[in-house]
């Protein structure tokens, strides 16, 4: 579907299919966008603390 032009939007907790498939990666607290990036920025250098302290917990529970 995505490359027949159609923007997808998809949701998920799996922050490997995200990082992997994505071409915009958004974290989302509380229903709300807390950050928006590229894959390799967000998963690598992410600006916001709440999206740091997500990630840390991800990649100590082996996810990431």
């Amino acid at each position: 579907m995505a490359c027949s032009g159609m923007t997808m939007v998809i949701a998920t907790h799996e922050m490997n299919f995200a990082r992997d498939i994505a071409q915009r990666v958004c974290f989302l607290e509380e229903g709300r966008i807390i950050e928006e990036a590229l894959p390799e920025e967000l998963f690598t250098d992410p600006k916001d603390e709440r999206t740091r302290r997500f990630l840390r917990r991800i990649v100590e529970a082996g996810r990431l």
